[in-house]
């Protein structure tokens, strides 16, 4: 090997080594030219500014370097370019992210590829972690100065080394003694004078408690001790190692006297908590449940484990979390005050539950923002209350008859737009709050009230009298003629409700009609809930301000005991009260039951009581606490509100409806229990999926389901659609899927909802129903035919009388005759004579047959008759924009018809009074049925079309007679006829409304003779 080769070989191996240790280095390393251009990096330099190497090798120093370390810039290259290096100076960097990183740099020339030193290599410490530990250190020493905890620090022979002043001034008289290099065994024999000499519960004389203490330290117990003045100290002995201990010593006075009232009050608080009757729960500030009582459990049927830990927003309406939450962050902003909101929550079985929720906020130890306290009050029955009110408040506005409310002062509350018609003339006085007797007597002055003529005021005071005496219902004659009945009725709340009624008709007519009574249900009062507390020992009944307001008393004159309690409850709940209180004493956990009281008014509420058992510092076993709520209008509700249940269950299980729930991004899909039994699947073996889904729907139907899946969910639309199922036993069902958004993220579904329903009868039902109009149809078709060819044979028979006449003249003629006529002109005229006494043959034929009446009558309801003709859709009686009244008598006995007969004259009647109001404004179509002096009944089918001249009623049945285009004019000659067969009769008249009514009569039993 050449000595240049050895030469080219060690040179290749030091510039391998010199690039290893340029890569590895922990410390940042750069090379720059003479002007500050970066040349080459390292990793560490790299990491250190969050640059890219490629990126540096692009860029100067400078441009790491922040203005006001440029001009010390300048200095250190000027530094390096006459010693050759530079020393560590301090400096910094500014990141790739505009942050500036404090360093340490050194720098030196290095040789160019011409061995001078045209080139500079940097050294880059990173001093982020240092200058954190000496900015630590400083903040350390001031707050151990500051706090309100005492600190020292003893050295291997116990001798102290340093304390701060809290330290030494605990123990004032002796403060002194607290030096540097003062042994601990000193101080604990100086201190002992002025301590209760305690350790480990027992009283120790001087050098016993000198010892103890020593080993306490030297073993780093933590312990607490009482001074001589009464405050407590805890100490806390921590290893340094090396022998060295520091001590940390607090005050915790105020904590020992706080920590018995503590126990005391958090005992009462989770009593309360858990023994009140509505839901209380605790969440933090983002929602999350720490505490939840039974009463909020049982409200949402859910389980305690189900609950905490997650977000009140999870068993909320998703309509209504965005609008709280947006009120909860503004209560939280300002710190002040609470919410009282009604909301909806989701019940376990999905049901909504509505409740009345008030939150505050609570301050807490550990958490940098409050916690939400909530006290929810299930008002699902009131709200039911406040949608049955409301529906009677708007058949209240839509009645016929005037309906007003006036107050306990006679002044009007409200008046509905019937009342104020009957008072038009003075309807500037009909304002809420103006006197009911000032209203009545701008009334009498505009002369509508004959009595009151000439003499307003004492009619008005004699009217006024009857009112208060509410001797019952008035008539009486207005100038115009028209006859008033004024009625007013006392409500419990000593408001009075008034109604006016037009009962004209009812004079001339001498019909009695019997007045409608509405009355406003009663708000119900929100739940009341007070507490007591019964000391044993004290022999004393503490009462909230609450409880006083629900027995009717105050504190000024009742003293609550129990034997005034017990003056309260209902003589029949005495003995029952008794015992549960016995009960409860006993158990003493929370007990719960229900009783009646009665008030000094003699007024009988329901309350309930839940109660618990305490001991306390102050107490002993057999103190009892508890809460008491009025739960009388939920005991009136009660039977109702099973009822309501039971039919609820009835009507679901009747229905077959189940619910489901999908999150469309990852195909999560939730049954209700109903959907496994729609599906014939086993809850605990079956796992709903899409893809599981898809496997129950019938093979021919899961590409049309597919696709309308996936448009609707593109669409981001409400959708229903119909298919099949095949269940695990083969048996075929049709159901139907209703499914709605349920939640929306940036326009993006991100739930859906809906129902599936088992219409498999229904859908029988449907194709029975086409059956039954396709038999309709027939029999329709069959009868026109029997009519055409009756009328045809009717039309032709004596045509062909004629023509057989003609014909035996003519051939008569040519046998008188003298002249001679050719014998095959003879024939055809026999010929011609037979051939029209065969026709007329077969035309009589043909009426005897279309005559016959082969149907057969038996008695059936016209009324249920009348209902499946109208539910033919397709019968095409109801178009859009037709209105279908329908008062049809109950009670109508039955009546022997062919029903399919029957339903054909009906829809044929229908049809035509349908087509008829194309053209009008108004198109109504009525259909009433009634029993005729008892011997028939009676069908009306009326419309509001443009009605009937004279010269079309002549017509009207005649056969091939039709005022519609392209009508064969045969449908009411066979309407007519079928009627007829039927022993009836069909007639019209004009209608008062415009248009036209067709009655049609059927005779009962003894009437028809069948």
């Amino acid at each position: 090997m050449t000595h240049s080769a050895v030469k080219s070989d060690l040179l290749d191996a030091s510039e391998q080594a010199y690039r290893q240790l340029f890569e590895t280095n922990r410390d940042g390393l750069f090379v720059t030219d003479r002007k500050g251009r970066i040349e080459d990096a390292n990793p560490a330099f790299c990491r250190m500014v969050g640059y890219e190497r490629n990126a540096l090798c692009t860029m100067t120093v400078d441009e790491l370097t922040p203005e006001p370390w440029r001009e010390l810039l300048t200095e250190s290259r000027a530094n390096i370019n006459f010693n050759g290096y530079l020393e560590d100076y301090e400096k910094e960097f500014r990141r790739r992210d505009g942050s500036l990183v404090p360093v340490s740099v050194s720098a030196w020339l290095v040789p160019g590829s011409h061995g001078t030193g045209d080139k500079y290599m940097a050294s880059i410490r990173d001093l982020s972690e240092r200058r954190a530990e000496k900015k630590a250190h400083s903040i350390l020493f001031d707050a151990v100065e500051k706090v309100e905890v005492g600190v020292a620090i003893f050295d291997a022979e116990q001798r102290l080394e340093y304390c701060n002043n809290r330290f030494s001034n605990d123990y004032s008289e002796i403060a002194h003694l607290f030096k540097p290099g003062v042994l601990y065994k000193d101080i604990l024999r100086a201190a002992y004078p002025f301590t209760t000499g305690m350790f480990g519960g027992k009283h120790c004389e001087l050098e016993e408690y000198v010892e103890l203490g020593m080993h306490v330290l030297r073993s780093g117990q933590d312990f607490e001790y009482q001074l001589s003045d009464g405050r407590w100290m805890n100490v806390q002995d921590h290893s340094l190692g090396n022998g060295r201990h520091a001590r940390f010593r607090s005050d915790i006075t105020a904590y020992k006297q706080a920590e018995i009232a503590l126990t005391v009050s958090e005992a009462r608080f989770r009593s309360l908590f858990e023994s009140a009757s509505v839901g209380v729960t605790i969440t933090d500030a983002d929602g999350l449940y720490s505490m939840v009582n039974d009463a909020y459990l049982a409200m949402l049927g859910q389980d305690r484990n189900m609950v905490l830990g997650k977000r009140w927003q999870e068993f909320s309406h998703p309509d209504e979390v965005e609008n709280i939450e947006r009120d909860v962050r503004r209560m939280h902003e300002t710190r002040e005050g609470g919410l009282t909101f009604e909301k909806r929550f989701i019940h376990k079985d999905g049901s909504t539950i509505w409740a009345r929720v008030s939150v505050m906020l609570i301050e807490s130890e550990g958490t940098e923002t409050p916690l939400q306290a909530a006290i929810i009050e299930d008002i699902t029955e009131r709200k039911k209350a406040e949608i049955e009110a409301m529906r009677l408040r708007e058949a209240v506005d839509q009645s016929i008859e005037g309906f007003a409310l006036f107050d306990t002062e006679d002044r009007l509350v409200y008046a509905n737009e019937r009342w104020r018609e009957l008072y038009d003339a003075v309807r500037h006085v009909l304002v809420p709050g103006n006197l009911r007797h000032d209203i009545y007597r701008a009334y009498c002055q505009t002369g509508a009230i004959p009595q009151a003529v000439g003499r307003v005021d004492a009619h008005v005071a004699e009217e006024s009298e009857l009112w208060r005496k509410n001797t019952g219902p008035t008539e009486f004659l207005r100038t115009d003629g028209s006859w008033v009945r004024d009625s007013n009725y006392c409500l419990a709340n000593g408001g009075t409700a008034a109604t006016r009624s037009d009962i004209t008709e009812i004079k001339a007519r001498e019909i009695q009609l019997v007045e409608s009574e509405a009355h406003l249900e009663e708000a119900q009062r929100i739940a009341r809930i007070g507490s007591w507390e019964y000391s044993e020992a004290a022999g004393k009944l503490d009462w909230s301000p609450e409880t006083y307001r629900m027995f009717g008393v105050t504190p000024d004159d009742f003293q609550p005991s129990v034997e005034g309690f017990f003056e309260f409850v209902h003589p029949d709940d005495r003995d029952m009260v008794s015992h549960q209180i016995e009960l409860g004493a006993k158990s003493g956990a929370i007990y719960r039951y229900e009783h009646r009281i009665v008030l000094a008014d003699g007024q009988v509420r329901w309350v309930h009581q839940e109660t618990e058992s305490f001991s306390g510092p102050d107490t002993v076993l057999g103190s009892r606490r508890g809460t008491i709520q009025d739960i009388t209008e939920r005991k009136m509700r009660e039977n109702e509100l099973h009822a309501s249940r039971a039919r609820l269950e009835e009507a679901q299980a009747i229905a077959h409806i189940g619910s489901w729930e999908i999150d469309p991004r990852d195909g999560a899909l939730i049954w209700s229990d109903e959907v496994f039994r729609i599906f014939g699947r086993d809850k605990a073996e079956f796992n709903p999926t899409f893809e599981s889904f898809m496997m129950c729907v019938h093979p021919e139907d899961r590409e049309d389901v597919l696709r309308s899946i996936e448009h609707d969910l593109e669409e981001a639309q409400d959708f229903s659609y119909d298919h099949r199922i095949i269940l695990p036993s083969g048996e075929v069902r049709t159901v139907r899927e209703v499914s709605l958004v349920y939640a929306r993220k940036d326009g993006v579904v991100t739930r859906r909802a809906g129902t599936v329903q088992d219409i498999t009868e229904q859908h029988k039902a449907i194709q029975q129903l086409n059956i039954l109009e396709s038999e309709v149809q027939r029999r329709y078709r069959i009868n026109v035919m029997g009519e055409l060819a009756s009328s045809l044979a009717h039309e032709l028979n004596q045509p062909l009388a004629a023509v057989s006449n003609y014909v035996e003249a003519s051939r008569y003629i040519l046998k008188s005759s003298d002249q001679e006529f050719p014998e095959a002109a003879v024939d055809c005229l026999n010929n011609a004579v037979a051939q029209a006494r065969r026709a007329a043959g077969v035309i009589k034929s043909l009426r005897r047959f279309v005559g016959k009446d082969d149907s057969v009558r038996v008695p059936e309801a016209l009324n249920e008759a009348i209902r499946e003709i109208l539910g033919l859709a397709s019968m095409g009686t109801v178009v859009d924009g037709v209105r279908l009244d329908l008062e049809l008598a109950d009670g109508l006995p039955p009546v022997p018809i062919d029903r399919v007969q029957i339903q054909q004259v009906i829809a044929n009647l229908m049809r035509n009074a349908t087509e008829s109001m194309k053209e009008s404004p108004q198109r109504v179509l009525s259909i009433s049925s009634r029993q005729d002096s008892g011997h028939e009944l009676v069908v009306a089918i009326s419309d509001t079309g443009p009605g009937m001249s004279a010269d079309a009623l002549d017509k009207l049945f005649e056969p091939f007679h039709s005022s519609k285009p392209g009508g064969m004019g045969i449908g009411l000659t066979i309407s007519k006829k079928i009627i007829e067969s039927h022993g009836g009769r069909l007639w019209v008249a004009p209608n008062s409304d415009g248009g036209a009514i067709f009655h049609f009569s059927l005779p009962l039993e003894e009437e028809s003779g069948v």
